[in-house]
């Protein structure tokens, strides 16, 4: 009845596949993506940079170098190449390629004139944004953007030389610019009455860099929030004025990221009543200027469910307590700069629980790497800390106290 036992088959232990390389055919490839249709290949290029696009598909095969001439193409970015770009290759590109639906060139640093600017913005209806950072375009190449980019929404033209102020108006005359970069903007050398100009033209202004614009005044400033109810970024580093910071904050109620880097900090800042803790919706505020201490870094209750970044470099004081109020109530933080005189005082404050992620911590006076190492060292107060950042003297770093921190933090990344 029963079966023999003893005649069953042994039992035969599976052994693990060896890890062999494998081997890919290049023919076998190419054969593949010739079968492609020209539209899914077309889609493929879409992801490729301008460099790999030329390189690696325009020198294939003339299959490969058709599809990516008569392909579309959304984002023409010359920064990787641009010292070779002039406007005799922009007149070869204009001539290959489809750019209908480009809506984005970044033309930095790029040798091209504004002869070659119009060749190239002819062939663009469509574009909405446009990089000419370190460029020599003039008034006359701005003219052209006017005339031939009626869409554009965002202008970076920072550290231009020959540009004025009539070319910017001209572009921001169609109502429909809502970026604007002119970081050290030449044309405002002399005066910065422009900027009022270029406001009144851009009510639907929402972000404004002038950092290194140091001819804007308190009264130009006030004026440019009062044209543009919707501007909620301001970028302002190394500028002029300052007395304006309370009236501005007390002002536009729109404003959500602040940059008044490397400003006079004028009395009213150094008391726990901020001008900044009047803005009700702020999302990123960074201060990094000297003053007279100690400074309160202002946190208001409304800013719990708002405040994302916060960086606060200041060569003074800043006061331990009203940064304890700040790790407590801004549970939204993810990123905390914090750089002082009296960094020593702050370990204690530090050593208490908090949820930021990105940590930069500076120093400019005597203080302890292992200090701020202990302070730190406890995982579960600080679950969602991931990048820590240390500079000035706190970069000083004993390898051994760095690898003890690190173990005690796998996923900590940690940059001095």
């Amino acid at each position: 009845m029963g079966g023999d036992n003893s005649k069953a088959k042994p039992v035969v232990e599976a052994r693990p596949r060896e890890n062999r390389p494998v081997r890919i055919d290049p023919k076998a490839i190419g054969a593949l993506l010739a079968k492609l249709p020209d539209d899914v290949f077309a889609t493929i290029l879409s992801n490729f940079s301008l460099q790999e696009k030329l390189l690696c598909a325009c020198l294939v095969n003339r299959d490969w170098n058709r599809v990516a001439c008569q392909s579309s193409w959304r984002v023409l970015d010359f920064g990787s190449c641009a010292g070779r770009v002039n406007d005799r290759v922009l007149a070869h590109f204009v001539q290959v390629h489809n750019m209908g639906d480009l809506h984005t060139i970044l033309l930095r640093c790029c040798s091209i004139t504004d002869g070659g600017l119009d060749l190239l913005l002819s062939r663009c209806p469509m574009l909405q944004k446009l990089e000419l950072d370190f460029t020599i375009i003039s008034n006359t190449g701005l003219q052209s953007v006017a005339r031939r980019c009626p869409n554009l929404v965002e202008l970076k033209l920072q550290n231009s030389r020959r540009s004025g102020v009539e070319g910017l108006c001209a572009i921001a005359a169609h109502g429909k610019l809502r970026r604007l970069h002119i970081a050290n903007f030449e044309a405002f050398s002399n005066g910065s009455e422009g900027l009022e100009r270029i406001a009144q033209l851009s009510p639907q202004l929402e972000y404004l860099d002038i950092s290194l614009c140091r001819t804007v005044t308190d009264e130009n400033i006030l004026r440019v929030f009062e044209l543009c109810p919707r501007l909620s970024t301001l970028r302002a580093r190394s500028c002029s004025f300052s007395t304006a910071i309370q009236s501005l904050c007390l002002r536009a109620t729109s404003l959500t990221d602040i940059d008044v880097s490397h400003l006079n900090v004028s009395s009213n800042f150094t008391t726990p009543d901020s001008p900044f803790c009047s803005l009700e919706k702020l999302r990123r505020l960074e201060v990094d200027s000297s003053g007279p201490g100690p400074l309160y870094v202002p946190v208001r209750a409304s800013w719990a469910s708002t405040l994302c970044e916060l960086r606060f470099v200041v060569q003074a004081q800043i006061d331990p307590g009203s940064v304890t109020m700040l790790l407590r109530v801004c549970t939204q933080l993810h990123t905390l700069q914090l750089g002082c005189i009296n960094m020593p005082e702050l370990l204690p404050v530090l050593s208490r629980p908090f949820l930021v992620e990105e940590l930069t911590l500076s120093s400019f006076s005597e203080c302890s790497p292992k200090k701020l190492f202990s302070a730190l060292s406890e995982p579960a107060a600080h679950p969602n800390l991931r990048k820590l950042i240390l500079t000035n003297q706190l970069s000083n770093v004993d390898l051994a106290d760095s690898d003890w921190f690190l173990s005690l933090h796998p996923r900590v990344s940690l940059m001095l």
